[in-house]
């Protein structure tokens, strides 16, 4: 009788912790939401303006790596790159703002921004970091995200290698030349208009992909999320994975390839005229005209469309 008691207590004693811990979480969450709603739409109570310039003597490759901000690539006329990091903070609790270290290693001119110290507290911000490019660099560039956006519009510029890693956050590009482009992002959007490269590789986790007037060899692995391609020409190879999202290629009335497409639990439909070797509702497999260039598509939850 006493051993059943104690059994009794032990659990009463457990029900009660499970429920304090419980209470504690949906009340941290309360308390978080309700503390950022409070403050958003306030004036920034912690500011930031910062400049720094760097000549690009001896330099192959402009790495920028920011924690919170919006990174904007915008051409300029001078010989030397111009970092300029700005906005404000609206916090509840105290904050020591966030700095920009420009500082070159080696070949590497680096921009990275750095956080003081951690903080607990309510926090709203809207840092930005403008890195101005002259127009004479051509060389490689590496832009990292942890969480805010990236905007390049560049008016044509030619760089032989761009590397984007975004965490969360989305990309846009304009009227950009690059040998080579990879982009890597775990939740976010890629949009580009005037895209010209030799190779392209994309990796995207979670997010839509949609590339006008584009130019390249492409490989390309989303798992969540539509992929829309646009060429506006065509003499290349193309090989594209959706776990889940749609695919939408679209091609000059001129192309000419080898077609593999495959969607496991959608349709596959082409505007162009196949000279079929396989075909079936989830399946095409043909070629068009002659097979010197390749295509795979290959979509496991998602329609497949080649249109002209």
């Amino acid at each position: 009788m006493n051993s059943l008691k104690k059994f009794n207590v032990k659990k009463v004693v457990i029900y009660l912790l499970g429920i304090m811990f419980v209470t504690l979480g949906l009340g941290t969450l309360i308390m978080l939401q309700t503390g950022t709603n409070l403050i958003k739409g306030t004036k920034p109570n912690h500011t930031v303006n910062d400049s720094k310039t760097s000549s690009l003597t001896g330099i192959d490759e402009i790495d920028v790596d920011v924690s919170s901000s919006d990174i904007n690539i915008i051409p300029e006329s001078t010989s030397q790159v111009k970092a300029h990091f700005y906005g404000g903070v609206t916090s509840g609790s105290s904050y020591k703002s966030p700095k920009i270290q420009c500082y070159k290693s080696g070949n590497t001119l680096v921009i990275k921004q750095v956080e003081p110290h951690m903080f607990f507290g309510f926090s709203n911000s809207n840092f930005k970091l403008d890195v101005y490019i002259p127009s004479g660099y051509n060389k490689n560039i590496k832009l990292v995200s942890s969480s805010g956006d990236i905007n390049i519009n560049v008016n044509g510029y030619h760089f032989n290698k761009l590397d984007c890693n975004l965490s969360s956050g989305s990309l846009t590009i304009n009227d950009l030349t690059a040998d080579t482009f990879k982009y890597s992002s775990s939740s976010g959007d890629l949009k580009a208009d005037k895209l010209t490269t030799k190779t392209t590789a994309l990796d995207s986790s979670s997010g839509s992909i949609n590339i006008n007037m584009f130019s390249g060899d492409l490989t390309s692995e989303s798992s969540s999320g539509d992929c829309k391609i646009k060429y506006a020409d065509f003499h290349n190879n193309i090989d594209v994975h959706s776990s889940s999202g749609e695919i939408e290629l679209t091609l000059p009335k001129s192309a000419q390839f080898d077609l593999n497409a495959e969607a496991s639990s959608g349709d596959v439909s082409c505007d162009f005229p196949v000279t079929v070797s396989g075909k079936n509702e989830h399946k095409l497999r043909g070629i068009v005209v002659n097979d010197k260039n390749k295509i795979k598509l290959d979509a496991s939850s998602g329609d497949i469309k080649i249109l002209n």
